[in-house]
């Protein structure tokens, strides 16, 4: 049977964290026989192949580029749903996630989507900052800017294959690249950030200051490059393990 959903993970060392997210996409209340899980093993050097095949789910190997948005795309190459899911395996799936998905992107107006990020550890620190990002996220979307998580969004494989999919040269931002090509091709209105549709994510990155200075600093240049200036420029990104 064809899946209607393909879920498209680039991984590269996620031993420690990527059975916590299969085991998540286990729990879906969405039935089990119309999606399907694409594991991109990204050149990693762990067991992170090893433990995504104990799970029964698709894994390939791809190792021209090393980066997420490479990984991605070639993932996307392969998928044979209807609709293409992103996420990363250091989140956590909702059980509702495939169901909100399929159900949001029946609007014949809308061709991709994406939610909220939530932090798989809270505190006060880590609420205030997630809340910033989701007040970010809002405000763009009032000025019709679709800024997408890439770990958490989902487009038409028919819309996605119209713009050429992701662009594999971008080693950052890809997810926002191809969120705007869209919009640029099916409307302002085409593309659309949705508040109830939150994703559990890893803090690792937030957790260490100078990781954190440093993942910021890369974030507001590129957002400065490609929101504000337009131009496809994404600096390289970086791996928190």
């Amino acid at each position: 049977m064809k899946p209607k959903i393909s879920i498209v993970v680039a991984a590269y060392n996620e031993e420690k964290l990527m059975p916590r997210f299969l085991r998540s996409l286990q729990r879906q209340t969405y039935p089990k026989d119309t999606f399907e899980i694409l594991i991109i093993n990204n050149n990693s050097t762990d067991n992170t192949a090893k433990i995504a095949k104990e799970f029964d789910v698709n894994v390939y190997t791809y190792t021209d580029i090393q980066g997420c948005g490479p990984s991605r795309a070639y993932g996307a190459k392969q998928a044979k749903g209807d609709i293409i899911a992103f996420s990363d395996p250091d989140s956590i799936v909702p059980a509702d996630w495939l169901a909100k998905i399929d159900k949001t992107l029946s609007d014949p107006r809308l061709v991709a989507i994406g939610g909220p990020a939530a932090p798989d550890e809270k505190n006060m620190a880590m609420n205030f900052l997630f809340g910033f990002y989701h007040g970010f996220h809002l405000l763009n979307k009032a000025f019709n800017k679709p800024i997408l998580w890439g770990f958490n969004m989902a487009v038409k494989k028919d819309a996605y294959d119209a713009v050429g999919g992701i662009n594999p040269k971008l080693l950052s931002s890809e997810d926002w690249d191809l969120a705007f090509r869209l919009q640029k091709r099916f409307g302002k209105k085409s593309v659309q950030y949705i508040s109830d549709m939150p994703m559990q994510t890893s803090v690792r990155k937030q957790s260490d200051g100078k990781v954190f200075y440093r993942y910021a600093i890369n974030g507001v240049i590129n957002y400065y490059n490609y929101v504000i200036l337009g131009k496809v420029k994404a600096i390289p990104t970086f791996n928190v393990r």
